[in-house]
């Protein structure tokens, strides 16, 4: 007996609803993973899937985009990440934290304006976020406007007064004004904030390093590495501290090496020191980096070697290497801060 024209209908239907049921529960799971996976490869892989779906509420598209843009940002693939935080933008324009989530891309991007505005319009829908006037002050740092970042920061402590990373910044923004008084003050206000941190100790170090009084600040890096022990930066600067200072930090650089992996950045700049890779060496594998990373790498690897070549007692190569930091074109970082008063100091 056949099922008729009727039959066939309701079998037709049965067929529909299983292929929605069976559709369903994939959607659901790509969205659950793209939500709440803590691995962002995954993270990328479902919210693309999910991304993908024609009927995709405008909440749903929202949250995946902003996942998505913080698994690419993690990821190292600023470009995506800001082009998801800006379509996330689009769809939530009034939503602080995308804005800030922007910005931060930005500044990793080494784009200061553009993050300056970024944290701008987070700052204008939500005014009482003192991390928000803080980031804003370190981009506008970054960016050369010290008087706009000494506001920021000021704004940021006046509404959170233990927020260390608004005093580590706003002495760093006084460190780059020659302002060393100010600088040293907000070091010890931050270093105060919590004793585990070892930066605001080593950022005054640099301070005394800068002003020449280059055994104060071994001393004071010697007491940032008690609080972080692994710092290959500090490790290498209490190491020119000490050698200006007439002493021989060499036995003291060899002991803390010896507990990293040198063949890791930024371990080679421990190896250039103790001459078990060449600069040549360690310059072209700098250079094999992503443009943004490269930057940074070489305006390190050229201060230290600057140092290197002063403690060596070859003042002129050691001039030529310190020109060659600010050949970058980056001013900002302490390496290109250092260069510059290398620069001032040597005849």
């Amino acid at each position: 007996m056949g099922v008729g024209r009727a039959g066939l209908a309701l079998v037709a239907g049965l067929l529909v609803l299983g292929d929605l049921s069976w559709a369903a529960q994939p959607r659901a799971e790509d969205l659950r993973e793209c939500l709440r996976s803590p691995h962002g490869a995954v993270v990328i892989l479902r919210c693309t899937a999910v991304l993908s779906i024609k009927d995709l509420g405008q909440a749903e598209r929202r949250r995946a985009l902003q996942r998505r843009g913080i698994a690419y940002h993690n990821d190292g693939r600023i470009d995506l990440a800001i082009v998801d935080f800006g379509a996330a933008i689009e769809l939530a324009p009034d939503d602080p934290v995308l804005y800030g989530l922007r910005g931060n891309a930005r500044m990793r991007d080494r784009d200061y304006a553009g993050a300056v505005d970024d944290y701008g319009r987070a700052i204008e829908r939500a005014p009482d976020q003192a991390v928000t006037y803080a980031l804003r002050g370190n981009a506008r740092r970054l960016a050369g406007d010290y008087a706009g970042a000494i506001s920021d920061f000021d704004q940021a402590i006046a509404q959170q007064p233990q927020l260390l990373e608004a005093w580590l910044n706003r002495g760093s923004t006084y460190r780059a004004m020659e302002r060393y008084p100010e600088a040293l003050a907000d070091f010890d206000k931050a270093a105060n904030l919590d004793f585990r941190d070892g930066r605001p100790i080593a950022a005054a170090a640099r301070v005394r390093f800068f002003q020449g009084d280059f055994a104060a600040a071994a001393e004071r890096f010697t007491a940032a590495l008690n609080r972080q022990p692994t710092d290959v930066f500090n490790i290498g600067w209490r190491y020119f501290a000490a050698a200006r200072a007439g002493r021989d930090g060499r036995r003291e650089l060899q002991a803390h090496a010896s507990r990293l992996d040198r063949s890791r950045w930024p371990g080679p700049l421990l190896a250039l020191l103790l001459e078990e890779r060449l600069f040549a060496d360690i310059e072209r594998a700098a250079t094999d980096r992503d443009p943004r990373e490269q930057l940074e790498r070489l305006t390190d690897l050229y201060f230290f070697e600057g140092q290197r070549l002063l403690i060596a007692g070859r003042p002129a190569e050691a001039r030529r290497m310190f020109e060659r930091v600010l050949a970058t074109g980056d001013r900002a970082p302490v390496s290109a801060i250092g260069a510059a008063i290398e620069l001032k100091r040597l005849p």
